[in-house]
């Protein structure tokens, strides 16, 4: 489902109101029912705030609250990581078995898994998704090597919107494969997630490997179905288990909180504005996470009277599971090959925090965890098979994709601002900005003469794009024009497996681990690696966007492999956009953010015949990159494109600017810019300087 801003009100309505109201326990009984599941130090709080001061009453509570004890015991983390071992990755595919998005899940018997119902909202989707147990590291902190189940809704399949739930049955070989597990057991009472309790949430947040946040996560009263934990964090996992510190399972996770103007109820970006159309979600201020509650979702499941054997398979979600294995237990059988760290130190990957999914109703910011990983790729995003497995006809190379990524991404940072401004100052520091007579001129001089070296369009795409100048500060790649995420290595090895489908010693190379075939291989017929990318381009997910289109400078160099104008896209998007130059539509208003859940082609943007009676696209996300990235080919090659097409992009020209004006410059456009002068020497003025667009002269 698509950003929801009523959804986000409902759910910050419901926020404020559990702040307001007060419990209804008395503080005696609710101080005694905190010490029952030890939860000592918040009862001592109560303690002071409620205790009839000298009374009785407050001595006995306080002569519990001495003789209590505040640890907890180590078989609490024993008892986590044989839960963590029932939480998966869910991998959500379309039709053609395209990878869509990540949501996570979790086993609630030895046959049902539950996740949202944005994940997953019907048996149809059901039926083409998955779910990867052991995506997660090792006691060394290497990557295990995950396993993937299908679902089948055939056997199972209940789902409701609005408690935001799905359950749907493993297939039976994924049931018998995960049997020795341990599974989170369902429990009808309420009371599981008393307020100031603290909450641990096995994730995968966005849709990396498996991670658990816990002591940063506070119970607060629920409300209704819903249960709050107040938050200051920022990135979390929608469909992951909230539980408490006896590992019970107390809320489903969906949302995230939105902090609103308590008079305006203005939703609020970070600084304090209101939140308007239009405006990017990760701007939100997130105050708290939602989870929906488990004796509610129990509840509805009664009342449905399911009998027969969907019913026996119901009820076995409130059987004790066996206590299972541990992550620790498993050693090295499940390690992927990867190289590990020459300190020979083994670390815990904690997240120190938890907030709203992106794929959801939250926002996107980058994770935090203690310590340094091993390699650098134990912090990139992780590789799904974004492909069905059987319609793979050569190996989909993830192994050897992640290899080469790794080695392309050493030492990757994402650009700040105080790694861009020196070198911006230098680069510009003789073209005199503020004069406006000559400058387009000085500018087209400047960034022609410093675009050295001109790459091939393959090296410039798979070496550079895909690794180091597309890569978003969360490490993960955004199609241009849906916003979608993938993880670099995915869209890599999509690549490999493609380009191997055309050519048997590319296939034998890759699968050998030999890439310098990917520098300057010609095959026997005398194709280029750029032609095979473009034989290709079309069969994997993402491919490559030029946002001036090859077809209007008939795909020659420098143009075809100049990175200022090449973005990752979804093929679909790409396909959509076609060679149409940009328009907007007087009809068409994009939505604030893209859902990954929805079909690729409601999602890309609008295509078709423009209010001038020619062809436009107005894409769904990335205007002002691409605005800027086509005024800067403007400057650097004003007599590069074709007549027919020019013409129209003269008439089009004040969309462009416009688009440039409201849609400013992003911190990762000030990365690309920075990485691409790293890697082809020159700048895109337009994102260094943007007031620069109303002082040029481009016609």
């Amino acid at each position: 489902m698509k950003f929801d801003i009523d959804l986000l009100n409902e759910v910050a309505e419901r926020y404020e109101k559990s702040r307001k109201e007060q419990s209804l326990e008395s503080p005696s009984r609710r101080i005694v029912r905190m010490q029952s599941k030890g939860l000592s130090s918040i009862a001592a709080e109560a303690l002071v705030s409620n205790a009839d001061a000298g009374g009785r009453q407050g001595e006995l509570l306080q002569e519990r609250i001495i003789r209590s004890n505040d640890l907890r015991p180590t078989w609490f983390f024993t008892k986590g990581l044989q839960i963590a071992r029932s939480v998966g990755r869910i991998v959500v595919r379309n039709t053609s078995g395209a990878m869509l998005g990540h949501g996570t899940g979790f086993r609630i018997s030895p046959r049902l898994v539950m996740t949202n119902n944005h994940v997953i909202a019907s048996a149809d989707i059901a039926a083409r998704s998955s779910i990867q147990f052991d995506y997660a590291y090792d006691v060394a902190g290497s990557a295990m090597q995950e396993f993937e189940v299908r679902l089948d809704p055939a056997v199972f399949f209940e789902t409701n919107k609005a408690l935001d739930f799905t359950i749907v049955a493993l297939d039976e070989v994924g049931a018998t494969r995960t049997a020795d597990r341990a599974w989170c057991k369902m429990i009808r009472e309420s009371g599981k997630a008393l307020a100031g309790e603290w909450l641990n949430i096995v994730q995968h947040p966005r849709g990396d490997r498996q991670m658990i946040a816990f002591r940063n996560n506070q119970a607060r009263e629920p409300v209704g179905d819903f249960q709050h934990y107040d938050t200051d964090t920022e990135q979390g996992s929608s469909g992951s288990p909230v539980l408490n510190d006896g590992w019970e399972l107390a809320a489903l996770h969906h949302s995230g909180v939105p902090k609103r103007d308590p008079v305006t109820k203005h939703i609020l970006k970070i600084g304090g504005s209101a939140f308007m159309p239009g405006d990017d979600p990760n701007l939100i201020d997130w105050v708290a996470n939602e989870g929906v509650r488990i004796s509610r979702i129990v509840a509805h499941l009664d009342s449905l009277g399911l009998n027969g054997s969907k019913g026996a398979l119901f009820a076995a979600c409130f059987a004790d599971p066996p206590m299972g294995t541990a992550f620790a237990e498993e050693g090295t059988r499940h390690r992927a090959p990867r190289p590990v760290s020459s300190d020979d130190r083994a670390r815990w990957l904690f997240e120190l925090s938890f907030g709203p999914v992106n794929g959801g109703h939250g926002h996107d910011q980058p994770l935090l965890q203690v310590g340094q990983s091993p390699s650098p790729n134990l912090q990139s995003p992780p590789m799904t098979d974004a492909r069905s497995k059987s319609a793979l006809a050569v190996p989909d190379f993830r192994t050897q994709a992640a290899a080469l990524m790794e080695s392309r991404m050493a030492g990757w940072r994402f650009r700040s601002e105080a790694d861009i401004a020196p070198k911006r100052a230098a680069y510009y520091a003789d073209a005199d900005l503020t004069k406006k007579t000559g400058l387009m001129d000085r500018l087209r001089k400047l960034i022609t003469d410093t675009h050295q070296p001109i790459n091939s369009y393959a090296k410039a795409r798979i070496h550079y794009l895909y690794p180091i100048v597309d890569v978003h500060k969360d490490r993960f790649l955004r199609s241009l024009y849906s916003g979608v995420k993938q993880a670099p290595a995915e869209v890599l090895a999509e690549e490999l497996a493609t380009i191997a489908t055309v050519d048997a010693e590319l296939a034998a190379q890759f699968a050998g681990g030999d890439f310098s075939g990917l520098s300057n291989f010609e095959s026997a017929s005398g194709e280029s690696l750029d032609d095979m990318l473009e034989k290709t381009s079309n069969k994997a997910p993402f491919n490559c966007e030029h946002v001036v289109p090859q077809s209007w400078y008939a795909k020659k160099d420098p143009m075809v492999s100049d990175l200022h104008h090449l973005f990752t896209c979804e093929k679909d998007c790409n396909s959509k956009r076609g060679n149409k130059p940009y328009f907007d539509f007087s009809d068409y208003e994009p939505d604030p953010q893209p859902d990954p859940f929805e079909s690729v082609t409601d999602r890309c943007g609008k295509s078709g015949f423009a209010d001038d009676s020619k062809q436009g696209f107005e894409p769904e996300y990335g205007k002002g990159a691409g605005a800027r990235a086509t005024l800067y080919f403007l400057i650097r090659y004003p007599d590069k494109i074709r007549a027919q097409d020019l013409k129209t992009v003269k008439a089009r020209l004040a969309t462009l600017l416009q688009w440039h004006q409201d849609h400013p410059v992003t911190a990762w456009e000030r990365h690309r810019n920075q990485a691409i002068s790293e890697v082809q020497g020159n700048r895109n003025p337009l994102i260094d300087h943007p007031e620069v667009g109303a002082l040029l002269k481009f016609f």
